[in-house]
């Protein structure tokens, strides 16, 4: 279904499966951009108004709804993964199975993102799975291009908080300066992964 913020805005919800480019556009929110661009927006779900039933790569978990036989057929959600990344592995094993996966917008849903938090933990915990889902559908030269392309960015991120933390260190903006201290150690960790 559609997804909808709690004051009523739309929840972006469809996908596509995160290839490097994928995740280059969506890291680094070029997509926000290049949506303008004509001929963009129906390759590009994450770009897309949301407005048209459509056939996504793969959708939310926050709400999806299966048949049955389609579950059992593929063995529902994976235990490998801890969070984030399993509705997308259960979708590409549906697809593999001959299913669809469609987005229909006349059904709508209320979710309340961002319940479990935005900790540097749950962060990291993104890429770690990722990373699973890698191992598990991609091939390993897709996975080192996305480790490469990850790990510059979150050096670049790292340098991004850096600067702001040796601002914060001449004023008393306590708040920024733990924010930025926080940033820079997730986003190390992550170059770590």
């Amino acid at each position: 279904p559609r997804l909808l913020n709690s004051d009523g805005s739309l929840q972006r919800s469809c996908h596509n499966f995160p290839i490097p480019l994928v995740v280059a556009l969506e890291q680094s929110l070029l997509w926000r951009w290049l949506r303008f661009i004509p001929g963009f927006k129906p390759r590009f779900s994450l770009a897309s108004d949301h407005v048209c039933p459509t056939e996504v790569d793969w959708a939310s978990g926050a709400c999806l709804l299966l048949k049955r036989s389609a579950l059992e057929r593929v063995g529902g959600l994976d235990e490998h993964f801890f969070f984030y990344y399993e509705e997308v592995d259960l979708c590409m094993r549906l697809r593999q199975g001959g299913w669809k996966v469609l987005f229909e917008p006349g059904a709508q849903a209320v979710h309340l993102g961002g319940g479990s938090g935005s900790s540097p933990a749950l962060v990291l915990q993104l890429f770690k799975s990722l990373y699973v889902l890698y191992d598990k559908h991609y091939r390993v030269q897709d996975k080192l291009l996305l480790v490469m392309f990850i790990r510059g960015m979150a050096l670049f991120k790292a340098g991004r908080a850096a600067f702001t933390l040796s601002l914060t260190l001449l004023t008393k903006k306590t708040a920024v300066r733990e924010k930025a201290r926080s940033e820079l150690g997730c986003w190390l960790n992550i170059a770590r992964l």
